[in-house]
C-alpha cells in the first residue's frame, strides 16, 4: 500500500511542474489577448448589448419610457421603406463585392506581371551577383502559360 502510495506521489509530481509552466504560459496569452479584449469588449459588445438593450423600450415626452418588447422590432419588419432599404443593401453587396474582387485580382494579376518583368530585366544585368530572392526559374508570373503558373493551377481546380 505505502508502495503505490510512493508511485503515486512520484507520478504526480511532474505535472505539477508542468502545470506552473502552463500558467506562466497561459498568463503570458492573456497579457497578449487582454488589451484586445478590453477594447473589444469596451468598443463592439457593450454597444451593442445597450443598443439592444434600448431598443426593448420606447421613450416619449409625456409618458416616459416603457418596456414594449418586440413592438419596435414588428413596427420596422412591416415597414415598406425599411424592407425596402434591406433589401437594397442586400442587392448592393450581391453586386459590388464580387465586382470589387474582380478588380482587385486582375490590379493584383498586372502588378505581379509587371514586376516579374522586371525582376527578370534586373536579373539579367546582375548576372553574377547574389541574390537574396528566388532564381529567375523559380519566378513565375500568373498569367504565363506554364501549366504550373498559379492562374493556369486555379483555372484547372475550377473545371475551367
Amino acid at each position: 500500500m505505502t508502495l503505490t502510495k510512493a508511485t503515486r506521489n512520484v507520478a504526480t509530481s511532474p505535472p505539477r511542474q508542468r502545470r506552473s509552466g502552463a500558467r506562466r504560459g497561459n498568463a503570458t496569452g492573456w497579457m497578449f489577448v487582454g488589451p484586445f479584449a478590453i477594447v473589444f469588449l469596451a468598443f463592439l459588445i457593450l454597444p451593442l448589448a445597450f443598443a439592444l438593450y434600448l431598443s426593448l423600450f420606447q421613450k416619449s415626452m409625456i409618458g416616459g419610457t416603457r418596456f414594449v418588447l418586440f413592438d419596435n422590432y414588428l413596427k420596422a419588419f412591416t415597414d415598406p421603406s425599411f424592407l425596402d432599404g434591406v433589401w437594397f443593401v442586400i442587392s448592393f453587396s450581391l453586386v459590388l463585392i464580387p465586382l470589387q474582387m474582380a478588380v482587385s485580382l486582375a490590379i493584383a494579376l498586372i502588378l505581379d506581371l509587371v514586376t516579374t518583368s522586371f525582376a527578370h530585366a534586373s536579373q539579367s544585368s546582375t548576372a553574377n551577383q547574389r541574390r537574396p530572392f528566388a532564381r529567375s526559374s523559380e519566378w513565375r508570373s500568373p498569367l504565363s502559360t506554364s501549366p504550373r503558373s498559379p492562374l493556369r493551377i486555379v483555372m484547372r481546380k475550377c473545371s475551367v
